[in-house]
């Protein structure tokens, strides 16, 4: 019995040894190929660049998940340890969107409301979004007075472009609706966003579940908040020495906040068995969850998602269903860069019985230096070259439109 017991003993030590030596070889591999994982524990001065409001740009909107507030905000940049810049951001326009109002939408002669994610909202220097320059080139094309009323936001996905429709459609009663998404926003969840004061903290977090009382476990922190990141103490302290209180507690909510990292020498946490149970080597039950991901098997059963498609098709308004490829689409030619966004794409164009618009199909190629269209290397959102390059395609898109519905009469 006990040789039998020793030689169990035996086994089970081989198994462990060996289980260990094989987390080192995949813990070696992890950071080789994925920046979840160094090979130390990141100091203050390794933070990467990140930013603070003094307040939330959003407030909670039970419908259309969150709304833009109209008070100014004022944003710190903090990198290597240091405050870097100081601005206060553009202020949202009349119509509660990022971006310039130019002319009246109650006045304008064609009224079009666009539907979409961060793409469309982000602005070039000049405070212009995409959305602005295709309303510009169709009015130099039709000569008379357009407006494209822009009701993006950012991070919300394809789902929940056709709930804030058809929440808009029927009261803003426009001629022409446009829903206009990019990739990596077709497998979004619908997301809402709840400012809060939590043990004494401003906070402003992303839920999944329309509630003014989130779920820690299933939610994030949207953007970090500091009161007194105001824009004298921001200019007091930019490219000066050290951190100050202030500063100090913005990296402490920043490292408390932010989602779990790892080092090589993580303990008590087995890369390689969370991989194999859960499919994913990170998989922690403390992590803060980014909410369900979209599938085209998952559309059709969505009971939100086919209620507004109905409530578009009783309001009689023509809508028209885009894409807009980013850079390695643009530059590959191919439309959606992964298969499953081709998918999704079918899917709601089944389900709506529209076509989704691609727009590689309207721009004029080769392009040459496609990373033009880039914001920055870090940074895939629209610079103002791409957001005239969207504008020009979605234009011709427009006016394919309505010359077809026109047809059709």
């Amino acid at each position: 019995m006990k040789r039998v017991l020793s030689q169990l003993g035996t086994y089970l030590m081989a198994a462990i040894v060996g289980f260990l030596l094989v987390e080192a070889g995949y813990r070696i591999e992890l950071v080789r190929k994925d920046s979840r994982i160094r090979l130390w524990p990141g100091t203050v001065a390794e933070i990467p660049l990140l930013g603070v409001y003094n307040r939330s740009l959003w407030r909670f909107d039970a419908v259309e998940g969150f709304q833009y507030v109209t008070d100014p905000i004022f944003i710190t940049h903090i990198g290597n340890g240091r405050i870097t810049g100081c601005q206060q951001i553009p202020a949202i326009n009349k119509y509660g969107s990022p971006g310039l109002a130019e002319g009246s939408y109650e006045d304008a002669e064609i009224k079009i409301a666009l539907f979409g994610d961060s793409f469309s909202v982000f602005p070039d220097p000049d405070n212009m979004t995409w959305v602005n320059y295709l309303q510009r080139d169709l009015q130099e094309k039709l000569g008379r007075s357009v407006f494209v009323l822009n009701q993006a936001r950012d991070g919300t996905g394809l789902l929940q472009m056709f709930d804030v429709a058809a929440a808009k459609v029927p009261k803003l009663r426009p001629d022409l609706a446009i829903i206009a998404f990019a990739t990596n926003n077709m497998f979004a969840p619908r997301i809402w966003r709840v400012e809060k004061v939590i043990n004494g903290e401003p906070r402003v977090i992303t839920t999944f579940e329309p509630t003014e009382t989130p779920d820690f476990a299933s939610s994030y922190e949207t953007y970090i908040l500091h009161p007194k990141a105001q824009g004298q103490w921001c200019e007091e302290h930019k490219n000066g020495g050290e951190l100050d209180r202030v500063g100090l507690e913005i990296i402490d909510k920043y490292l408390r906040f932010r989602p779990q990292r790892f080092s090589v020498f993580t303990p008590w946490h087995s890369f390689l068995w969370q991989r194999i149970v859960h499919g994913d080597a990170f998989y922690s039950k403390g992590e803060r969850s980014f909410g369900p991901t979209t599938s085209a098997n998952s559309m059709e059963k969505d009971g939100r998602l086919i209620a507004a498609i109905k409530t578009l098709e009783s309001a009689g308004i023509p809508y028209i269903l885009v894409h807009l490829p980013f850079y390695p689409e643009v530059k590959s030619g191919e439309e959606y860069s992964v298969p499953a966004a081709t998918e999704i794409a079918r899917e709601i164009g089944r389900l709506s019985g529209r076509r989704v618009h691609g727009l590689l199909d309207y721009i004029p190629r080769p392009i040459s230096n496609p990373e033009r269209m880039n914001h920055s290397p870090e940074n895939l959102h629209p610079s103002t070259w791409g957001m005239q390059m969207y504008a020009d395609a979605v234009g011709k898109i427009v006016f394919k439109a309505s010359f077809e519905r026109h047809s059709e009469r």
